[in-house]
């Protein structure tokens, strides 16, 4: 920041013009010329330039000859705390953020001028945490992710996906971030700056995604005879783990729970057509059912009661005979 400070005797004026980065201004300010004369034709230059702001715990020294470059060299410097200037700096090499005053005296013939300079001192950038990573589904966006916990600004996020070595940049300066779709277990991190600090990453939060559910195929009903198992029933093609199985009978529109997360069963015994399939489910995506299988189940055969035989002469037929209280199909005579 610059600016030009004049000191004239016929108002006791000093009229400070200063030139910042961005802005241009003329202050004026009055100050007592604490018994000493000043000419209408003398003036005091004296330029400060702001100093680069710096990165705590770094200090900054008003003496180095950037601050003050531009100014009559023959001034006599001192530096302050206060705007009265009674206060001198006891070290002014070595000073923390705040606004100091920077006094230039020419000693013969009597003129000063006195200017304020800024000093920046970032504070440590700190990454923070972020929060919200989850389980979901493939197909699925990471939800809501925020940061919390840092010291400076948002530069980026991040996103990294296995063996999480390589992190892609995101372009987003906000606390907050929700990813698009996601196919595969991601890390996301936020990148963060305290002004001319270096950069700082945040914890990372995991997004595990878990591919879509397959329910898969049972293979191995059949039928049997009433009193007997399904034998053995098994899952396959299927993408994700067994929650249960499951089995139903005519009219097939109620399922009962079975505990069992193997992908094979064997069922007790049974004595009606009976359904079997299992429940699967992946990661945090929704179940689904598998195909199911059909155990068709038999009454026991009952051979039944032939009447009608009677005694007859040889070579003639043997009249009506009759089954009846069998069951089954009647396979031959």
């Amino acid at each position: 920041m610059n600016a030009n400070l004049l000191v004239r005797k016929s108002a006791a004026l000093i009229a400070i013009k200063r030139t910042y980065v961005q802005l241009s201004a003329v202050f004026l300010i009055f100050l007592l010329t604490i018994g000493h004369q000043a000419y209408a034709d003398d003036q005091v230059i004296l330029v400060i330039t702001d100093p680069a702001p710096v990165c705590f715990p770094a200090t900054v020294n008003l003496k180095l000859p950037a601050v003050t470059a531009g100014s009559d060299i023959d001034l006599v410097l001192s530096y302050y705390l206060d705007e009265t200037l009674t206060t001198q700096i006891p070290d002014p090499t070595k000073v923390g953020a705040g606004t100091y005053y920077i006094v230039g005296i020419r000693l013969s013939p009597f003129k000063l001028a006195a200017l304020p300079v800024h000093v920046v001192v970032n504070p440590a950038t700190v990454g923070g945490n972020v929060s919200g990573g989850s389980a979901t589904c493939s197909g699925s966006t990471s939800g809501l992710l925020t940061l919390s916990g840092n010291v400076g600004i948002v530069v980026k996020w991040q996103s990294s996906v296995s063996p999480f070595s390589t992190w892609t940049d995101i372009a987003n300066t906000l606390t907050t971030f929700t990813s698009g779709v996601l196919a595969q277990t991601t890390q996301f991190r936020a990148v963060v700056q305290s002004g001319t600090c270096g950069e700082g990453f945040s914890t990372s939060t995991t997004v595990t995604i878990s591919p879509a559910t397959v329910g898969g195929t049972v293979s191995g009903g059949s039928a049997t005879c009433s009193g007997s198992t399904s034998g053995l029933l098994t899952l396959s093609g299927h993408i994700g783990a067994i929650v249960k199985w499951q089995s139903s009978v005519s009219p097939f529109s109620t399922w009962t729970d079975i505990v069992n997360t193997t992908n094979t069963y064997t069922s007790g015994v049974l004595i009606q057509t009976t359904q079997f399939r299992a429940v699967v489910q992946s990661g945090s995506c929704a179940s689904e059912n598998s195909t199911s299988t059909t155990v068709t189940v038999d009454p026991t055969s009952v051979g039944g009661t032939v009447t009608g035989g009677t005694t007859i002469c040889a070579g003639s037929p043997s009249g009506v005979l009759t089954l009846s209280g069998h069951i089954g199909t009647i396979v031959k005579w």
